[in-house]
């Protein structure tokens, strides 16, 4: 299978993609905000990952993305340019290992 990367701007709910991959901070902030409160259910919504740790998201068809995952990082404050490049290296190993 064939991994398919590309980084885009525009409105993140009309991406078609398979997978759109968002980090959560441990509180939700802009993006990862509006996500949970359009895709997510309660349920689903009390279960986000604490850091190194991740959830992967049906969106439920209110975005054009068929999945979320969602990457647990470290709270806003602590999230530099390491952190980061961890970050996006944590989503591409979970994304071939889902």
């Amino acid at each position: 299978m064939d991994l398919h990367l590309s980084v885009r701007q525009g409105d993140a709910f009309e991406l078609q993609a398979d997978v759109l991959v968002v980090k959560y901070a441990q509180q939700s902030f802009g993006l990862d905000h509006a996500i949970v409160g359009n895709i997510t259910n309660k349920k689903e919504a009390a279960d986000l990952p604490l850091p190194g740790d991740h959830r992967l998201v049906r969106s439920l068809r209110s975005m054009a993305a068929s999945a979320v995952l969602f990457v647990g990082v470290e709270r806003l404050g602590d999230f530099g340019y390491p952190e980061i490049r961890n970050f996006a290296r944590r989503a591409l190993t979970i994304l071939r290992d889902e």
